[in-house]
């Protein structure tokens, strides 16, 4: 897609805010779907790796302050670089008028947060279209950009960042699901390490070997391998949708931590 874009019929500053506010809501709720199932996966996973001893619970955080700070880590990233995934929750539109029209071209890398604009007459311009010369859109497009080439457009930031987030809307995922996730990324790693013959992959290695590591999942004695795995794991992992209240808390305060944590590789920072 070229140009992400809508357009209101009107030009009317209190209908166009109306618009413009009831997007703004949109975006709030669909970010917030996505920033709580993000930070449900993060604190599963952590979770994961402590029950695994892969990580050490640490002495003064808790998981649930970790995972928060791991997921607003992430987003920060992926908003300066503007990588297309889940965890960037930019949302931008520049606003121009033209014959009774208000039109807004959006900046928006999560295709997911796209739909808070579903209300307003989509107005995008895509390869084909722009390869038209008499294609209306796209006579539109470029005579907006001749008329805003030496003004600013006003520029709107409809970005919703989620502060204080509250544990209760909190879903996780299931054990099972867990289970079958760290099951096939354990077999992979196996995999990977037999095709390098447990030496260390080359940068541009890494990819093709991967490649190879998951084809391989479709083969018979690798799927029993990966149901034995989960199996093994369903007696291990917790089910955090019945009792998470060990999260809230840093390891000095929870009294029964089993002391095999001590034994893990690294620290939750």
């Amino acid at each position: 897609m070229i140009i992400t874009g809508y357009r209101i019929k009107s030009t009317d500053f209190g209908e166009i805010e109306a618009k413009i506010d009831a997007v703004r809501k949109e975006v709030k709720q669909l970010t917030e779907n996505i920033y709580y199932k993000k930070l449900a996966e993060e604190i599963a996973f952590l979770c994961d790796c402590v029950a695994l001893n892969i990580l050490q619970r640490s002495e003064n955080e808790s998981i649930f302050n970790s995972a928060v700070g791991n997921v607003n880590q992430m987003i920060r990233t992926v908003s300066m670089t503007g990588a297309p995934v889940n965890y960037n929750t930019q949302v931008y539109a520049h606003v121009m008028s033209y014959k009774g029209y208000t039109y807004l071209k959006v900046i928006c890398p999560n295709r997911q947060l796209i739909k808070a604009f579903k209300n307003l007459e989509s107005y995008s311009l895509s390869e084909s279209d722009c390869e038209d010369k008499n294609n209306e859109k796209n006579i539109i497009w470029q005579k907006l950009h001749g008329l805003y080439e030496k003004r600013e457009p006003m520029s709107l930031n409809l970005t919703h960042e989620v502060l204080n987030p509250d544990h209760k809307k909190l879903v996780y995922p299931t054990v099972a699901e867990r289970c079958a996730v760290h099951a096939r990324h354990n077999v992979e790693n196996r995999l990977l390490n037999q095709i390098a013959g447990g030496e260390q992959i080359a940068p541009y290695r890494l990819m093709p070997f991967l490649d190879t590591a998951i084809a391989a999942l479709d083969k018979s004695d690798v799927k029993s391998e990966l149901y034995k795995k989960t199996q093994e794991l369903m007696q291990i992992l917790p089910d955090l949708n019945g009792d998470d209240s060990f999260i809230f808390g840093p390891k000095n305060d929870n009294a029964e931590e089993s002391d095999s944590d001590d034994t893990a590789n690294d620290e939750i920072k």
